[in-house]
């Protein structure tokens, strides 16, 4: 089925979601659930505390954006 795409782009996306297919199987095997959760939930709890710490970085950038587009416009 991935011959018949018309684009090396498109039959590169099926592969990916193939083999991201795959990986999760073999993890949901490998796992068991209760271990699978907690993994996920200290691993939630990390990035949402790089994107609290790097929040304070972001915002000076998006007023100068939004400064910057408003006065190309005017």
């Amino acid at each position: 089925y991935i011959m018949t795409k018309k684009t090396i782009a498109h039959a590169t996306a099926d592969v990916g979601l193939i083999f991201t297919a795959y990986n999760l199987r073999r993890i949901f095997n490998i796992l068991d659930k209760n271990t699978l959760k907690a993994y996920l939930k200290g691993f939630g709890l990390y990035f949402w505390a790089l994107k609290s710490y790097f929040k304070g970085f972001r915002e000076p950038l998006i007023i100068l954006k939004l400064k910057y587009k408003f006065a190309a416009v005017a």
